[in-house]
């Protein structure tokens, strides 16, 4: 005679086996018909964003650099955070006119290799070294840092000040913006983490996360690339502080947004305050500078008003042009 106290414990265990194995064939069937996804928009992605420039070894790994033009000083375009060389797009044709001028992606990023290495600015800058030496970029250098490239900048300036003629910084990012706005800057967000997992499985593509040009063609790459340079960020900001150098007659030119447009996003008065005091900080590492404000424009000026970039890109140029480095 059957045991009725015990049918209702199989019932109840052969659900739980069917809502195991359903979850289970449902997990596995997400994640492949994710993979697909990633894999077929990445084969596409190529075709949008085709490499124009070359790879050179920087340690192991192959840097993208693209350089086109002729003439001295050579011109280094270096982009902000989230940004590859593409940020530069309506930038560098213009100088090209003019001098050689070479934008480039940070490793991890468009066509560069991803790096195991620690992805602080002080790395970003050594690796740039290399690879303009290694592609025969000699110097004298002016460079152009916009956002956290201008970190990148001003580190890159103090390790070999004997080979820059000349800087210009677009919005950059100040070495005390961390340490006065610590707030603003949460270590290890759970939401970057989540992006970190998912990304071999589309869903940051899905989500519009790499729809940016910088992401082109692999967002998983770009992903993980974005998200060790934001686990350095405070690194970074204290590399920048101890690498303050005073640029001595050097031109120095200083582009602001508008600080009644904002960063972006949700305005901070106090922020804005403090930006727009540490571009004129920036500002005095020269006895040869300038401070311009690009009214009615946000961070993003290189795109929103390009021909501003150039033409102080060009005007710091030609002043090198004519007091040449000894």
């Amino acid at each position: 005679m059957p045991d009725r106290r015990g049918e209702p414990d199989r019932t109840w265990l052969h659900r739980i086996r069917k809502i195991l194995l359903g979850s289970i064939v449902f997990v596995i069937v997400f994640a492949l018909t994710g993979r697909i996804y990633e894999v077929v928009a990445q084969h596409r992605a190529l075709a949008s964003c085709p490499m124009t420039g070359v790879r050179v070894d920087v340690g192991g790994f192959r840097l993208f650099l693209n350089c086109t033009g002729a003439g001295s000083p050579s011109v280094i375009l270096e982009s902000g955070a989230t940004d590859s060389s593409r940020q530069w797009k309506k930038v560098q044709p213009e100088v090209a006119h003019t001098t050689r001028v070479c934008s480039y992606d940070r490793l991890g990023f468009g066509w560069s290799d991803p790096s195991s290495m620690p992805r602080s600015a002080r790395q970003m800058a050594t690796e740039l070294h290399t690879g303009l030496v290694d592609a025969g970029v000699r110097p004298p250098y002016v460079l152009v840092g916009h956002s956290f490239g201008g970190l990148v900048t001003q580190i890159f300036a103090r390790l070999y000040p004997e080979e820059i003629a000349g800087i210009v910084l677009v919005d950059s990012v100040h070495p005390d913006e961390i340490a006065k706005f610590p707030d603003r800057f949460p270590a290890s967000p759970t939401l970057a983490r989540l992006l970190r997992l998912t990304a071999p499985l589309g869903l940051p593509r899905f989500f519009g996360w790499c729809n940016a040009t910088a992401a082109c063609p692999d967002c998983v790459k770009y992903t993980s690339a974005v998200l060790a340079e934001y686990d350095e960020y405070p690194e970074s900001h204290t590399q920048a502080a101890t690498a303050t150098t005073e640029l001595g007659d050097k031109p120095l030119a200083v582009l602001a947004h508008d600080s009644e447009i904002g960063l972006g996003g949700q305005r901070d008065d106090a922020f804005e305050s403090a930006w727009t005091a540490w571009q004129q900080d920036l500002a005095r590492r020269s006895n040869n500078s300038s401070l311009t404000i690009a009214t009615g424009i946000g961070h993003e000026i290189q795109s929103d008003q390009p021909q501003l970039v150039i033409n102080t890109i060009l005007r710091v140029v030609q002043a090198t042009r004519s007091h040449p480095l000894p």
